[in-house]
């Protein structure tokens, strides 16, 4: 069997097309298209070919961007569903009326033909093949290139091939369509794995047992329903992480009176932890000091509005908030412990704030905790306030909060998009100049560890998602993360900023930032109701955590293997036609879902702003009845204004030489 003659035609255009542009941009060798798609010989296509799915990833994404070739989105698609393809050398098994199958490792693939059968072109248990697999159009064929190896198989091999294909063909797990062939690559890419790792494949093989699941407490609610469970249970689980939190403050109060004079209660501590603060606040040879010296040295520091400012670092907005309720209620508050297991308040605000016990749990008031802010350093946080200090701290943390946020939405974002961004989302008098703001960066940077690091590329200040150099999620394939992250500022460059209101922008911000779209909610029904039985976790948070997790794939534009991979080891391994579902859920929501090198939009807004998807066609599997279809105010995509030049024809300079190497030359 093979491929109709307009099948065949179809294909031969976008393979074609697409390894036209791979040797144009890389410059593999002379182009062997030149003469056109008859006179292709495979000695000249092969190199080519060999290159464009070593790169695929980049290759069909800047591909897919650019549309040189001004594709249909059901081509580019096509072309996109090429990132899947498994190279490889193949042991041809069997002829069968579809095509042939060919074996590579532990896995089958019945393959068509393109033009004419391949069991026309090589003979079956004799040789071992090299090619690479396609999908297409349902079907699995190979790129117009298969060359034999003068490697022959002893018979102990041959027979043991033939045993696991019978083996396949009795579990119907011959590999026979497009999406067999997508989870075939993800398996393959496991086992390489985990033959790196441990050197042998008998625990993925465990993995791939399915696994029994059931269906959670979540299942089957409405949204409205799903959000109050979990609300509830938060409820709980914060109750009893006050009564926890309450619990350390009572163990570490003072068990005394409560005092105001600064030096008394700088006296409770022990030198070791006064000989901390005073290192914070810059006073030398600390740990020579004797206690009297160190209380009087903080006592000296303390009441001075540079001294609080120092050790105001450490406080979040609720203690800030704390620190101004105590201070506007006389320097001194006093809490029911029943209260302060409400408020779960900070165990450890000294030397600022200092915590006393008073009464037992059997008194006449019960246990109470008093919060004192000491006489000197409730004048220094008064003086504090007349200055600049929380005005420049707020400025800090809005300045930090849209960093995180659009260095985990954006994956990098240069200085001026950062700042053109900002400006418009505040009022005049709250505005930054570059300067200002890359002192800023580089204090909240140098002082403590952040989501987002500076980074220079090409001349231009960028700020960067610190996972993508910090992370070693791809270094099992070789990949250079300073690569990624120059990939991904150069594909900004022709991609227009995706602009969220502010509100918006900043929920990126979160460490556990989920989308909330109708596909990511369809995937999450599924999740509820397939609760591995073995789960360790609380089950009430699996779908949130899985979809936390994938929601980091989808940034990083993940292939299918590892994302097959984490599902495994979430324990979602079903049969076939359940792990079909949930890959389609999967990739209904990965569409749907921003990745860095997208500059905030989604592959669907963007191939809709292509013009590939119309009102009207969307497919109704990511289309809502009733919705309208988004107008994205967003600039055009780049669309060459004359004839793409070949690089062997006559520069049109007139010189009389070769486009490459005359004006081609000079501009690459």
């Amino acid at each position: 069997m093979y491929l109709k003659p307009k099948q065949a035609k179809a294909l031969y255009k976008l393979l074609f097309a697409l390894m036209e542009y791979t040797n144009f941009e890389y410059e593999i060798g002379e182009d062997p298209l030149a003469a056109g798609p008859g006179s292709v010989a495979p000695e000249q296509t092969s190199p080519i070919l060999e290159f464009l799915w070593e790169y695929s990833e980049k290759i069909i994404d800047d591909f897919v961007l650019e549309n040189p070739y001004d594709f249909s989105f059901e081509e580019l698609e096509t072309i996109q569903s090429w990132k899947h393809h498994i190279s490889g050398h193949f042991y041809p098994i069997e002829n069968t009326k579809r095509g042939t199958v060919l074996m590579l490792d532990d896995e089958a693939f019945e393959v068509i033909g393109i033009s004419n059968d391949i069991a026309e072109m090589i003979p079956v248990g004799k040789f071992v093949v090299k090619t690479t697999l396609l999908p297409f159009e349902g079907e699995i064929i190979y790129d117009t290139i298969i060359s034999h190896h003068s490697i022959v198989l002893g018979p102990n091999i041959t027979k043991t091939m033939s045993e696991s294909y019978e083996k396949l063909k009795a579990d119907d797990a011959v590999v026979k369509d497009t999406k067999g062939l997508i989870l075939a690559k993800g398996r393959i890419k496991d086992r390489k794995l985990n033959e790196k790792q441990d050197g042998n494949t008998s625990a993925l093989e465990e993995e791939q047992i399915p696994q029994m699941t059931h269906e959670g407490v979540l299942a089957g609610l409405s949204e409205a329903e799903r959000v109050r469970v979990i609300e509830e249970h938060l409820q709980d689980m914060h109750l009893q992480t006050n009564r926890t939190i309450s619990e350390l403050i009572v163990k570490y109060a003072y068990r005394c009176e409560p005092t105001a004079n600064l030096n008394n209660c700088l006296n409770l501590m022990g030198k070791y932890e006064l000989a901390g603060f005073a290192k914070e606040l810059g006073i030398k040879y600390a740990m020579k000091r004797r206690k009297a010296d160190l209380v009087a040295e903080l006592g000296t520091a303390l009441r001075t509005p540079e001294g609080i400012a120092v050790m105001l670092k450490e406080f979040n907005r609720r203690g800030l908030d704390f620190l101004e309720e105590v201070a506007t209620n006389g320097g001194s508050l006093s809490l029911a412990r029943e209260e302060a297991d409400r408020q779960a308040l900070l165990m450890y605000m000294k030397p600022i704030i200092f915590t006393f016990l008073t009464g037992t749990p059997f008194s006449l008031g019960g246990e109470v905790l008093t919060y004192i802010l000491p006489e000197g350093v409730a004048d220094a946080y008064l003086e504090l306030k007349e200055t600049d200090y929380f005005e420049d701290r707020r400025e800090w943390e809005e300045i930090d909060r849209y960093a995180a946020a659009m260095t985990d939405l954006y994956g990098v974002v240069s200085l001026d998009e950062f700042l053109e961004v900002y400006n418009e989302q505040h009022e005049a008098g709250e505005q930054l100049e570059k300067d200002r703001l890359y002192k800023k960066l580089f204090s909240l940077i140098e002082a403590d560890e952040q989501d987002y690091e500076l980074w220079l590329f090409e001349g231009d200040v960028y700020l960067a998602c610190y996972e993508i150099f910090e992370t070693d999620f791809d270094e099992n394939e070789g990949h250079d993360p300073f690569a990624f992250a120059c990939h991904i500022a150069k594909r900004h460059r022709i991609i227009p900023m995706k602009v969220f209101p502010r509100e918006e922008l900043l929920t990126y911000s979160y460490i556990t930032h989920v989308e909330n779209t109708e596909e990511y909610k369809r995937l999450r029904r599924f999740l509820d109701s397939n609760i591995p039985d073995d789960l360790e976790t609380e089950e009430i948070f699996f779908a949130e955590n899985v979809l936390e997790e994938l929601y980091e794939f989808f940034l990083w534009d993940a292939d299918i293997g590892a994302i097959m991979e984490y599902l495994s080891e979430c324990g979602l391994v079903f049969d076939l036609d359940k792990t079909n579902t949930m890959l389609s859920l999967v990739a209904d929501a990965a569409n749907n879902a921003p990745k860095w090198s997208n500059f905030g939009w989604t592959p669907h807004e963007l191939f809709e702003k292509q013009g590939g998807w119309k009102r009207g066609s969307i497919p109704s599997e990511i289309s809502d009845e009733g919705d309208d279809v988004c107008d994205l105010n967003i600039q055009e995509p780049y669309q060459r204004e004359t004839q793409k030049i070949g690089r062997n024809e006559q520069c049109p300079c007139g010189s009389g030489k070769k486009y490459k190497n005359c004006c081609g030359r000079a501009l690459n």
